[in-house]
Formats: structure tokens, C-alpha cells, sequence
């Protein structure tokens, strides 16, 4: 029971681990574009930008990962495609600048659930190797234990043996002591 439990847990590891490897790889590739992003639209060269493989991540991970409103999703979408966004009339601020904040907070909200992740991770971990230490040490434990049981299990056999062969020589010399008795 203890190596299935060990097994199990191992295969269960696994598949955490592999989840985790392609969510950090995910999760630092689209920080690394925003991390791009945000200094070329600070200077000026969003233009230039649009034209880079991490706008186009960024397109697709907003399309279809970023947890955002969706007034916040068409901007951003429309100002990574390119276009100029519909601007309200209350709204003060020009686009690149609500574009910066929405890239800002999209960055942070990542990095802070990349950490998280990466903390839930190094936990996981951690409990792994506590369980599969703690199910060795049982296993050694029981494992011993039943050699133990076995050395007296044959330690006893023995003795049986020898005591049913002294039982059955006493047997014969009480047999030999009736039949002189009797003499």
C-alpha cells in the first residue's frame, strides 16, 4: 500500500509539475512582451511595436486569456491592431496612456499570479518529498520488522523441531524404561 501511495503521488507530481512548466513558460513569455510594450509606447514607438511578435502575442493573450473588462479588452485590442479606439467624450486621457495603464496592471495582475503560482509550486513540492521520505521511512520501517518476524518465525521452527525430536527420543527411552521395568 505504501509504494502504491508513493506511486500515485509520483504520477500526481508529475502531472503538477508539467502543468506548472507550461503555465510559467506562458506566463514569462507574456511578461517578457509587456515588459517590451510598455517602454516603446512610453517612448513614442508604438508604431514600431505593432509591427514585433510580442504585440502579437499580446493580441492573442488578450483575445484570449487576459481577465479583463471587455471596454478595456477593445481598446487594448484595437490599439494592438493598430486602430485608434472610439474615445468617449468624458474620457481626459489619451489613448496610449490608457493603454499603458491597462498594460501595467495586466503585467503586475501576471507577475503577482506568477508568483503565487511559482509559491504554490515550491509547496507542492515540498509535501512530495515530505510524504515519499515519510512513506519510505515506513516502508523501512515495516520492512524490518517483518525480517525480524521471520528470523524468530524460523528461530521458533527450530526449536519446535528440536523439541518434537527430544519428545520422541524421550518417547522411545520411556518405552525402553517401561519394557525394563517390567523385566
Amino acid at each position: 500500500k505504501g509504494k502504491d501511495a508513493m506511486a500515485q503521488a509520483t504520477v500526481l507530481r508529475e502531472k503538477e509539475a508539467a502543468a506548472f512548466a507550461a503555465y510559467d513558460e506562458e506566463a514569462k513569455t507574456n511578461i517578457a512582451a509587456l515588459a517590451k510594450a510598455i517602454p516603446a509606447i512610453e517612448n513614442g514607438m508604438s508604431g514600431s511595436f505593432l509591427q514585433t511578435s510580442e504585440a502579437s502575442m499580446l493580441r492573442t493573450f488578450t483575445m484570449e486569456k487576459a481577465d479583463l473588462p471587455d471596454g478595456s479588452r477593445q481598446e487594448l485590442l484595437a490599439f494592438l491592431s493598430g486602430k485608434q479606439a472610439d474615445q468617449d467624450d468624458e474620457d481626459s486621457l489619451p489613448q496610449s496612456v490608457q493603454i499603458l495603464g491597462i498594460l501595467k496592471q495586466m503585467q503586475d495582475e501576471m507577475q503577482k499570479d506568477l508568483d503565487e503560482s511559482s509559491a504554490t509550486e515550491v509547496d507542492g513540492v515540498k509535501k512530495y518529498e515530505e510524504l515519499i521520505a515519510a512513506k519510505t521511512k515506513e516502508f523501512e520501517t515495516l520492512q524490518a520488522s517483518i525480517e525480524e518476524k521471520m528470523a524468530r518465525l524460523g528461530e521458533l521452527g527450530v526449536a519446535n523441531a528440536a523439541a518434537a525430536n527430544d519428545g520422541g527420543d524421550t518417547a522411545d527411552q520411556l518405552a525402553d524404561d517401561k519394557k525394563s521395568l517390567a523385566d
